[in-house]
């Protein structure tokens, strides 16, 4: 909601638009059958512009799993191009692993990239990494318990300076 988000922003904090509906890894996720990109997309939209997210600001959208190549090609790729039909290349993030985030760029797919550790222990070859050079935003500490908070917290660095933050 707006007043969550501009209080937010009047803290200091920076904003970026993140839409996950399902979260279930490989089998409940968003990108899974039956996946709707368009009605995700929309959906998205609305729940930005409720925000106050701003018309040119890009959504991120979450790949919160590890998928293999087989469902990178037949639901990952159809799903974010379904996003892609609604709101365009240009603002289309990826929250996403290394694996993943290659194989967009492969494919052309994805302007943001939101990356996660979370993965298959993939590593670059070149330096055993697993920050990916296009990656915005690297998310490192994932739920991690905080005494006297109901909830988990998840650690970011922004690697960018640009990563798609409002203005």
């Amino acid at each position: 909601h707006k007043t969550e988000a501009d209080s937010f922003r009047s803290a200091g904090l920076i904003v970026v638009s993140n839409y996950q509906y399902s979260k279930g890894g490989n089998t409940t996720s968003d990108w899974t059958v039956p996946a709707d990109g368009p009605s995700d997309a929309r959906r998205g939209i609305e729940l930005h512009r409720a925000a106050g997210g701003p018309d040119d600001a890009p959504i991120y959208v979450s790949i919160d799993a590890s998928p293999t190549r087989t469902m990178y090609v037949e639901k990952v790729r159809p799903y974010l191009q379904g996003w892609i039909s609604v709101i365009g290349a240009d603002r289309l993030g990826v929250y996403c692993n290394g694996r993943v985030t290659q194989w967009l760029i492969e494919d052309g797919i994805g302007k943001y990239f939101w990356g996660h550790n979370w993965s298959d222990n993939w590593r670059y070859p070149e330096d055993g990494s697993l920050v990916h050079p296009a990656w915005h935003i690297h998310q490192f500490e994932i739920d991690k318990k905080v005494p006297g908070i109901p909830f988990g917290i998840d650690k970011n660095r922004i690697l960018k300076n640009e990563f798609g933050q409002w203005k």
